[in-house]
């Protein structure tokens, strides 16, 4: 069981929160245009390029949106709920 819980956090919850970031980016229009924007703005990317840890780090807004996001739709509550109800 310990093991199942352990692939579960790790796989179901990281997947739902980029579900639920792409769903607000989709309803936010003027959300997804700024990412966008703070996106090409610091990282400036050609097709091929891979981002570094300092232009990551520089991604404030990206932050906000991944943060806001947990706040609208926690996934851990859903996850104590999950394990409460299967005992």
């Amino acid at each position: 069981m310990n093991l199942f819980l352990f692939l579960l956090t790790g796989f179901d919850t990281t997947a739902n929160t980029l579900s639920l970031i792409a769903h607000n980016l989709v309803i936010y229009p003027q959300v997804q245009k700024r990412l966008f924007e703070e996106i090409e703005e610091i990282c400036g990317l050609e097709e091929g390029e891979i981002i570094n840890y300092e232009q990551l780090a520089k991604l404030k807004y990206a932050d906000a949106v991944f943060y806001e996001t947990q706040r609208l739709c926690p996934m851990a509550a859903a996850l104590v709920f999950f394990i409460k109800n299967k005992e």
